[in-house]
C-alpha cells in the first residue's frame, strides 16, 4: 500500500513539473505604457521629441488619445503614429509595441511636467467598447533661457587683446554688458515672483484660471466642443486632486471618481454630476461614438456649471473658517 501511494506521488510531481516547463512565459502579459524624452533639459523653443511607447497582447489594439494644441506647460509641434511592431517567443507573435512620437516645445524657462497621457486599449474580438486605460509617467523636463552664462560670456568678452578698440567702443561694450545684466536680472525676479504667487493660490483661483484659459481657447476654435469637453473633464480630474490630496498624481478618471464619492466635502447637489463628468472622459476620446453638437454643448455647459458651483462652494467654506 505504502509503495502504491509513493509512485502516486512521484507520478504527480513529475507532471506538475512538465506543465511548468512548457507554460507560455507570455499567457499573463499586461498592458503597459511608457514615455521617454530625447533630453530632460533644452532652450526656449528648442523641439523635444517623447515618445510614448505601450507593449500590449498581440489580440489588444491601442487607442491614442486626441491631443490639443497645448499639453500641459508645452506646446504641439507635430505628431507621428508609428506602426505597431511584432514582439516574437520563437516563431510566435505573442505581443505587440505600439508608439507614438510627440514632438512639443515651450516658451517658459523654469522647470515644467509633462503630463501623464492616459492610452486606452481595446480587445480585437470584442466591440469597439474600451476595454480598459493605462497612463504614462510624467516628466519633468527643464527649460533654460537662450541667453545661458556661457553665452553671455561669449558675446560680451572684451576685443581688445585682438582688434584695437577706441575708448568710446570700450564704454560703449561696458554699457551694453550692464544694460543686459540688469534686464536678465529682472527678468529672473520676475519670474521668481510669478512661481511664488502660483504656489500660494488656491485649488479654486486655479480652477478659475484653467477654465479661464479653455474659455479663451474655445473662443477662438468654436467648433471644437469635443476637445474642450475633454479639457474640461481633465482640468475637473486635477482640481479634484489638487482640493482633496494636495496636488496632481498619476490616477485614472475613475479612482477619481471614487474619491468624489468618498468626500464629505463634496455637495451632494453637485457629486453625481462630477462624477458623470470623470466617467464619460473616457468615452468621448476613445469610443469614436458620433455626438450631435447640441449634445456635447448641453454636457459642455453643464460641466463648467457644476465645476463653478463647486468652486463657489469652496470659497464660501474657506471664509466661513477664516472668519
Amino acid at each position: 500500500m505504502a509503495e502504491r501511494v509513493r509512485v502516486v506521488v512521484v507520478t504527480a510531481l513529475l507532471f506538475v513539473w512538465v506543465q511548468a516547463s512548457y507554460a507560455d512565459p507570455f499567457s499573463q502579459f499586461q498592458v503597459t505604457a511608457s514615455a521617454t524624452p530625447d533630453r530632460l533639459s533644452a532652450k526656449i523653443l528648442d523641439p523635444i521629441t517623447v515618445v510614448v511607447s505601450v507593449e500590449a497582447p498581440s489580440d489588444v489594439n491601442v487607442v491614442f488619445p486626441e491631443l490639443s494644441q497645448t499639453i500641459g506647460p508645452f506646446e504641439l509641434i507635430s505628431i507621428n503614429d508609428i506602426a505597431p511592431v511584432p514582439l516574437l517567443d520563437g516563431d510566435r507573435v505573442v505581443a505587440r509595441q505600439w508608439a507614438r512620437s510627440i514632438m512639443i516645445q515651450s516658451i517658459k524657462t523654469g522647470e515644467h511636467v509633462f503630463p501623464s497621457l492616459e492610452i486606452g486599449y481595446r480587445v480585437s474580438d470584442t466591440s469597439d467598447a474600451i476595454t480598459g486605460v493605462v497612463r504614462t509617467q510624467p516628466i519633468s523636463i527643464q527649460i533654460a533661457s537662450v541667453l545661458s552664462e556661457v553665452d553671455s560670456q561669449e558675446v560680451t568678452r572684451p576685443l581688445k587683446d585682438t582688434l584695437p578698440v577706441e575708448p568710446t567702443s570700450e564704454n560703449l561694450a561696458t554699457k551694453t554688458t550692464m544694460g543686459i545684466v540688469g534686464a536678465f536680472s529682472v527678468f529672473v525676479l520676475f519670474w521668481i515672483w510669478l512661481r511664488r504667487r502660483d504656489r500660494h493660490r488656491t485649488p479654486e483661483q486655479w480652477l478659475t484660471a484653467a477654465l479661464a484659459k479653455i474659455q479663451s481657447e474655445r473662443d477662438q476654435k468654436p467648433t471644437e466642443t469635443l476637445s474642450t469637453l475633454s479639457q474640461v473633464a481633465t482640468v475637473a480630474r486635477d482640481y479634484i486632486l489638487l482640493r482633496e490630496e494636495g496636488g496632481v498624481k498619476a490616477k485614472t478618471s475613475t479612482e477619481v471618481a471614487e474619491i468624489v464619492r468618498q468626500s464629505s466635502s463634496i455637495p451632494e447637489s453637485v457629486r453625481n454630476s462630477l462624477v458623470s463628468i470623470l466617467l464619460e472622459s473616457d468615452q468621448w476620446k476613445f469610443s469614436g461614438k458620433v455626438v450631435s453638437t447640441d449634445e456635447l454643448q448641453t454636457k459642455l455647459d453643464d460641466a463648467v456649471a457644476c465645476l463653478k458651483q463647486l468652486s463657489e462652494y469652496a470659497t464660501q467654506v474657506r471664509k466661513r473658517v477664516t472668519v
